[in-house]
């Protein structure tokens, strides 16, 4: 790394030396041991349907929070609320399922208490649901049940992953107009799709790992798309984590939001391409009316038929267009390496030569379909 770029190195170091983001596992909480201790207050609620907190010594709520219809009605007093019912209830004679629960129902809502994340308000509300379902306390929930809470959790995260990550949208031209005054040649990879400077965010922050977990003997590995950030932050007044997080969520939000059919046939995945088809075919009855349904099993049968002879669950038979397709493939990969071999570059392609080659084959395969169809 030159010497430019390690004051930026080393300062991003003191905020946060490998910045470490939320994931899309939304898995409950792991269990932690019960607590004894209790922050007794009373609550009153206000006008506006809010809670105001008055930490006093009183007895500890023996009933939860009432019933809210989201997450965004999540208040401060809803959470000192929370946090002092599951510790009083903790401290008496209840099953283990229902431990269980309390565990992952405080543990949530001192996660909110502490940083206030809409992800934790999420996994909170759909907690407290449960809590308040009767059926939970009566019987353990039968294996349908379970997979239910499961993809309502799931569609209420996917859900506002989509909305946020329009605002974080916004966010993420902003800094790239704000920062295009400053003329730095080293900022030209903002000219990328977002995905794309994550992927490359993700493969500085993976070498650094790597070397961390090989004991720190070799150099330093350079982190040029982080520096680069970094300066820009630093000199246009913007904070360098909360992009590098905007980015982050950008880049999550374009993966759920595209699923990835065209990347499938462009990259020959049609195992993959074959099973998606299958069982979103297999869900247009339950989520549509009849109308609809034709228009989208059209669309998708045609896809189908473009690809595969048959289609089941576990085996997509391919036809002799998508064979062709992947041989085609085969051989572009082969080139290419032939190619770098020859003018002596090595190891894996950059994002930006990656891209340049993939133009280059979609050249060649148009020339050549003007080609076959001039010869007929």
């Amino acid at each position: 790394m030159t010497s430019s770029n390690q004051p930026a190195q080393r300062a991003r170091a003191k905020t946060d030396p490998e910045l470490s983001l939320p994931s899309l596992d939304l898995r409950m909480p792991k269990r932690r041991k019960t607590i004894t201790a209790m922050d007794s207050f009373d609550r009153e609620k206000s006008t506006t349907d809010q809670y105001h907190v008055k930490v006093e010594l009183a007895e500890a709520p023996v009933v939860p929070p009432p019933m809210i219809t989201d997450h965004t009605h999540i208040t401060s007093g809803f959470v000192e609320h929370a946090i002092s019912y599951a510790k009083s209830r903790l401290q008496r004679d209840i099953t283990p399922r229902i431990a269980t629960l309390l565990r992952d129902y405080l543990d949530l809502a001192e996660k909110v208490k502490a940083r206030h994340d809409s992800t934790d308000k999420v996994c909170l509300y759909q907690c407290h649901k449960t809590l308040h379902s009767e059926a939970f306390l009566t019987r353990k929930p039968s294996e349908e049940e379970l997979e239910q809470r499961a993809a309502l959790r799931e569609l209420s995260i996917l859900r506002y992953y989509l909305q946020y990550g329009n605002y974080v949208a916004e966010e993420c031209n902003y800094f790239r107009h704000k920062v295009a005054a400053l003329s730095d040649k080293n900022l030209q990879f903002l000219k990328l799709p977002w995905t794309d400077v994550q992927a490359m965010i993700e493969k500085e922050k993976k070498l650094l790992s790597e070397w961390r977990s090989n004991g720190r003997k070799d150099p330093v590995p350079k982190s040029p798309t982080q520096d680069a950030l970094y300066n820009a932050c630093e000199k246009s007044g913007c904070d360098y984590d909360q992009v590098i997080y905007s980015i982050w969520w950008y880049s999550q939000r374009c993966s759920l939001a595209h699923n990835g059919v065209n990347q499938m046939i462009k990259e020959c995945r049609f195992e993959e391409l074959g099973q998606r088809l299958f069982w979103d075919l297999q869900d247009i009855p339950s989520l549509f009316g009849a109308d609809d349904q034709a228009r989208i099993r059209t669309v998708l049968e045609t896809i189908s038929e473009r690809y595969f002879f048959t289609i089941t669950a576990g085996e997509a038979v391919k036809n002799e267009h998508a064979i062709q397709l992947t041989s085609a493939k085969d051989r572009a990969i082969l080139a290419r390496a032939e190619k770098a071999k020859a003018r002596g570059v090595t190891g894996p392609l950059t994002i930006g030569r990656q891209r340049r080659a993939e133009q280059d084959e979609q050249r060649e395969s148009v020339h050549e379909s003007r080609e076959t169809s001039t010869t007929e």
